[in-house]
């Protein structure tokens, strides 16, 4: 079994969001941000880019003109939608990361949180 102090020393190899959670963030949390500037950092992660106009363009929404370009997608999905899509997409990425130190495989610890964030 790992050592409390062993435990926090590795803490700091994990990895932290991508720079582009960061900026995202905080155009989101500035109440003057338009969808073009969203759209400009969304635009710099590949992964998150195709999943917007993925979710802008599917049948849920039941738009009968498909959507192009991000600035699009985002006015029509809404700024609270991109952000929960872009913050849990940028997050997964991370969790499924191995956790070194903890002697348990990256899902071990996700569902472990999970079960004590319910608790």
């Amino acid at each position: 079994m790992i050592s409390q102090e062993e435990l926090v020393e590795k803490l700091s190899s994990f990895r932290t969001l991508p720079v582009i959670a960061s900026r995202l963030l905080v155009v989101l949390g500035h109440p003057e941000s338009d969808p073009s500037e969203i759209a400009r950092v969304i635009s710099m992660d590949i992964a998150l880019t195709a999943n917007v106009l993925k979710a802008a363009n599917s049948a849920f929404y039941g738009f009968s003109k498909p959507v192009s370009s991000l600035t699009e997608a985002t006015f029509r999905l809404g700024v609270n939608w991109v952000a929960q899509m872009a913050i849990s997409s940028l997050v997964y990425a991370n969790v499924h990361r191995p956790a070194t130190g903890y002697g348990q495989t990256a899902g071990d610890i996700w569902r472990h949180s999970a079960a004590v964030a319910v608790t």
